[in-house]
């Protein structure tokens, strides 16, 4: 048995017949239907009354909510939110996750000449002026970084005079290239790049890293039978 369809211009009809029904029965204040009882879902944007008395509040700076207007059926509108005094216990929990949280932050901006190569003692110490990138690793956008730290090229990096200062300080720089024309510039541009594009990594004098590649390095040139008594540190290249 075919069943009998609604044609659009039915469907579109009918519709428009329940919607004037429905608003008959309210200006005469007869009983809502379930399709009037039907409140509006949260985040679904709300009457341009309640838009406008939330703005205002919001202006102020105070918190709202919005709730069902208590005059006016089917409206809505918003109330301030009281703000509630933190008590005692929570003030200490706040200070204390704060005090936490920036003792983490700066801990991991301390260089570990043991664990840190060339690049991350870089971004520690706050990382390079952006002016410096195209001459270090000869691109305009290439960068890298440490989650919660920094970046290698930053708008408020240090110029690489600067750097080699603060890299000295941690065994990063040789005397022999501080007594240099340009004071080490040119061979830390050298190592930055080598180090970023993957080829090798620098180690600090100061650490254990540099010292344990230095001996191996050194084992490497005496040769299998051990010829030759090359002092540990001593090397004639201290960075192989």
């Amino acid at each position: 048995m075919a069943r009998n369809r609604e044609t659009h211009a039915q469907r579109t009809r009918r519709r428009r017949e329940e919607r004037q029904a429905r608003s008959a029965r309210r200006s005469q204040g007869g009983t809502r239907s379930p399709q009037d009882r039907v409140r509006r879902r949260p985040g679904v944007r709300q009457p341009a009354g309640c838009d406008r008395a939330a703005q205002k509040l919001t202006k102020a700076g105070a918190k709202h909510k919005a709730i069902p207007h208590p005059l006016q059926s089917g409206k809505w509108t918003v109330e301030q939110v009281e703000k509630r005094e933190p008590t005692e216990k929570e003030v200490a929990a706040r200070a204390a996750a704060s005090a936490k949280w920036k003792a983490e932050a700066a801990a991991r901006k301390v260089v570990d000449v043991d664990k840190d190569s060339l690049v991350p003692a870089i971004i520690k110490l706050g990382g390079l002026a952006e002016k410096e990138r195209a001459d270090i690793i000869r691109d305009k956008k290439g960068n890298t970084g440490i989650p919660g730290v920094g970046f290698l090229f930053t708008k408020k990096g240090l110029s690489l005079d600067d750097m080699i200062v603060s890299l000295d300080g941690y065994g990063f720089m040789l005397p022999g290239e501080l007594e240099s024309t340009d004071g080490g510039v040119q061979a830390l541009r050298d190592r930055i790049e080598e180090e970023f594009g993957g080829v090798r990594k620098y180690w600090s004098m100061q650490g254990d890293a540099a010292a344990i590649q230095r001996e191996e390095s050194d084992k490497q040139k005496r040769g299998p039978a051990g010829y030759g008594e090359i002092r540990r540190g001593r090397s004639e290249d201290p960075w192989h």
